[in-house]
């Protein structure tokens, strides 16, 4: 099992790689968002934070990303989403392909859970006024 603190440096360095690669003109893949069109409600919240500009929505109303590798991986559709749609694919280091991270709004703490391969799951929580701080 994977610690707390392994989890926020490995989401934290590859996010770093992601917006190095970004600014050289690279795009990376290695962490970015899904969402989960059962769950959108087509609010566009989500749109409103994402520092690329990269979320658009359907002709559903549901939430999107045309060009996922263009993802920055910064987490903030995730932090935004008062639905708990958008999930950050994260990378095989921390426990095998397929394994994402969610959270969800709950007034001041947010609650972050992690879904591994083969039903693995843990959750933390985070005070939701210094999340950009972690």
């Amino acid at each position: 099992m994977i610690g707390l603190t392994s989890l926020i440096l490995i989401i934290y360095y590859d996010f770093l790689d992601s917006c190095l690669a970004h600014l050289q003109g690279k795009f990376y893949y290695h962490m970015s968002v899904f969402f989960d069109k059962d769950i959108c409600q087509g609010c566009g919240e989500c749109l409103s934070v994402c520092p690329g500009d990269l979320i658009a929505l359907d002709g559903n109303s549901k939430a999107y990303l045309p060009e996922p590798r263009r993802c920055w991986s910064c987490a903030a559709c995730l932090k935004k989403c008062p639905f708990s749609a958008p999930a950050l694919y994260l990378p095989p280091a921390l426990g095998g392909r397929g394994a994402f991270l969610t959270a969800k709004r709950l007034g001041e703490k947010t609650l972050w859970t992690y879904n591994g391969p083969e039903g693995t799951r843990f959750e933390l929580t985070s005070d939701s006024n210094k999340t950009t701080g972690y």
